[in-house]
């Protein structure tokens, strides 16, 4: 239950709820409160379910008759509506909004379903090749608006960067972007089974066309619901972690039947590899930027999703994992193999998944065990050279 940002105070002996942080930013309002609703706000920090709050009630006021009841129960409601509407008291299931003229648009990656509420244009066209009938429960629903949120939801600061900061309260995650015009931000609930994301519409200021040119060159485009498809991403990686889906910064081919994965910081090289390794061997590339790793049987795959950076190379197929290999440029050829720490350290490194929470982390650490443990992993140092395709692909091959 959300009750940050406001609190119980005395004003000549007479209790008010009164704004404070946010919510004086916003210029809310305080609410007076009788005796009940002294009660109730202290009981609201036990729990915010109705039922224990009646009970609570009952047991303090003792009622005789179910109509004394039936009173208690309307006095609950009304308070509670009354805190709804001040957005002082808030779940998951009371802000999800809905835009007018929307279609809902659903779509499958790696077996996690969304559920999209939107305007037809603002469907990003990246998921199209995702796009199914699928009609039952979603794992994730997400409504897309333009409309302004009705207040600015704050919280505590996870972590800010030049591009967005990242909030959470008692139930949701809260995503404001602040190097972009598009999208404003996003909430999403703790379990990361809704999210509402909010949009700035038709903003083609001289100031958003130079952020345009700033984002677009690191794989953020706003245009035709690109900024969107951006934002889905963080959405849906939440979600992949918690099934046990990692994502690798990486570059993948096709080799012998199984998905190849090239890692390394940016400038690594690792495009440049699979250029030779598509020029020299004749291997395809699945994904140009990120894979999604996952376990299946005990064995792991790469399951195709629609993120790719600014290759624009991606696969809807999933494919069984040979290896990976992390790329270092230097000034000659030489490939060794990695294992324990080391692998693992870097592999977690490299992972794109949420790292917000200690939680979080202990997962990513968990994950890249795991991975070292199944398959090899090696360190490549090369040049860009053919020489270094082809010193990768005989270390591959005497696997």
């Amino acid at each position: 239950m959300k009750t940050a940002n406001y609190s119980l105070k005395y004003i000549c002996q007479k209790p008010y709820l009164l704004p404070f942080g946010q919510a004086a930013a916003d210029l809310k309002k305080g609410i007076e409160l009788n005796e009940t609703g002294v009660f109730l706000w202290n009981c609201l920090r036990e729990t915010d379910n109705e039922h224990k709050l009646l009970s609570m009630m009952c047991d303090k006021y003792m009622p005789e008759n179910k109509t004394e009841i039936n009173t208690l129960k309307s006095d609950l409601t009304r308070f509670l509506n009354e805190l709804k509407a001040f957005h002082i008291f808030e779940r998951e299931e009371d802000v999800m909004t809905l835009p007018p003229n929307y279609v809902t648009k659903h779509i499958s990656i790696a077996g996690i379903n969304i559920c999209f509420h939107t305007e037809p244009v603002i469907f990003p066209e990246e998921f199209k090749a995702f796009e199914t009938n699928e009609t039952q429960n979603p794992d994730i629903t997400i409504n897309i608006t333009h409309f302004i949120p009705a207040y600015h939801r704050a919280g505590k600061v996870i972590l800010r960067s030049d591009e967005l900061i990242l909030m959470e309260d008692d139930y949701f995650y809260i995503c404001a972007y602040t190097g972009s015009a598009q999208p404003m931000e996003w909430h999403m609930s703790k379990d990361g089974s809704r999210c509402v994301i909010y949009y700035k519409k038709n903003n083609q200021s001289p100031e958003f066309q130079h952020i345009n040119a700033k984002t677009e060159s690191s794989g953020f485009k706003p245009e035709s619901g690109g900024f969107i498809f951006h934002a889905v991403r963080m959405i849906f990686l939440f979600t992949a972690q918690k099934r046990g889906l990692f994502a690798l910064h990486s570059a993948s081919v096709l080799y012998g039947g199984k998905a190849w994965l090239f890692s390394g910081h940016s400038g690594a090289g690792k495009s440049t590899h699979t250029r030779l390794w598509q020029d020299m061997f004749n291997t395809p590339v699945i994904n140009g930027d990120l894979n999604l790793i996952g376990t299946d049987k005990n064995e792991l795959y790469a399951a195709g999703i629609p993120w790719c950076g600014t290759s624009g190379i991606f696969t809807e197929n999933t494919y069984p994992v040979g290896g990976i290999i992390m790329i270092k440029q230097s000034s000659r050829d030489s490939v060794s193999k990695l294992s324990g720490e080391k692998a693992a350290l870097k592999i977690m490194q490299r992972m794109i998944s949420p790292c917000w929470t200690d939680k979080m982390l202990d997962l990513n650490i968990s994950a890249s065990q795991l991975i070292t443990r199944k398959i090899p992993v090696f360190e490549l140092n090369c040049t860009k050279n053919p020489a270094a395709a082809y010193i990768m692909k005989e270390a591959i091959d005497r696997l």
